[in-house]
């Protein structure tokens, strides 16, 4: 008996969860190394992979606890990425 093909969406949609896991995930450490410079870049690609703005600035501020205030530093260019068309 042969096994049920999976649909080819189902691939689709877990490799865009992963890209947007990824950037959330990398601006997280941008933000907590103070690298704001890819800051642009991976708000670009988490909002391509769909990606809220409420989500891109969770994951900036998910390190506050362990790197500070200091994360709050790359918001504004986060946001002002994020907004822009």
């Amino acid at each position: 008996m042969h096994k049920p093909r999976q649909c080819w969406c189902k691939d689709w949609i877990r490799r865009v969860n992963w890209i947007k896991t990824q950037a959330l995930a990398y601006l997280a450490v941008l933000a907590a190394l103070q690298r704001e410079s890819g800051i642009p870049f991976h708000v670009e690609q988490a909002k391509k992979a769909g990606a809220s703005r409420e989500e891109v600035i969770s994951a900036i501020l998910i390190g506050l606890p362990a790197a500070g205030h200091v994360v709050t530093q790359v918001l504004p260019t986060a946001i002002e990425t994020y907004d822009a068309e």
